[in-house]
């Protein structure tokens, strides 16, 4: 490939990554702005702006008078655009009542994920782990890294990952390193 194409092809790249949420324990990153977890209310916040909203807003627009916008998944460190949908306030009222009232009846869906049917009163998967496969699937935990070797810029699937190099040679160069350091 030719080096400027590769160029080109890696800012586009970074340029959609940094349109994802990225999740930390108490901070989640998106578009470039930090948001930090509220010490009232189990939001992600930055200056009373909370990230679900902002995130909402960010793909479709202003939201509507007298709507909010709810997790599907009931998961509010979950803010994937796909995770989110605008409801009226009252139905909202009501989504979080459940437990109290009938307001709502479990109906069968099909799982996002796996495309299973199961019985769920307001739900997009029919597992945590399908949850989390496409909460995967769709980047949003992926980390760009430098190799320790070689020094390439790859993207890590998965933040937690402790990989520290980019391909099973530096791999073996790093183990190698490591072994003759030990000595």
């Amino acid at each position: 490939m030719d080096g400027g194409i590769v160029k080109w092809l890696i800012t586009m790249i970074i340029e959609d990554l940094k349109q994802l949420v990225v999740v930390r324990s108490d901070t989640q990153t998106f578009d470039g702005i930090e948001y930090r977890r509220s010490s009232k209310w189990p939001y992600f916040e930055r200056f009373g702006k909370r990230l679900h909203r902002a995130v909402w807003e960010w793909h479709n627009g202003p939201i509507q008078s007298k709507f909010q916008i709810h997790h599907l998944d009931e998961n509010r460190e979950n803010n994937q655009i796909d995770n989110l949908e605008m409801i009226s306030e009252k139905e909202h009222k009501q989504l979080h009542q459940i437990g109290k009232t009938k307001a709502f009846k479990k109906r069968m869906t099909t799982c996002a994920q796996c495309g299973n049917q199961f019985e769920a009163v307001h739900a997009k998967y029919c597992s945590t782990a399908c949850s989390t496969q496409a909460w995967r699937k769709s980047g949003a935990i992926n980390e760009w890294r430098s190799c320790v070797i070689c020094g390439t810029q790859y993207v890590v699937t998965s933040k937690y990952r402790k990989t520290a190099t980019c391909s099973q040679k530096c791999k073996g160069q790093l183990i190698s390193n490591t072994k003759q350091n030990g000595r």
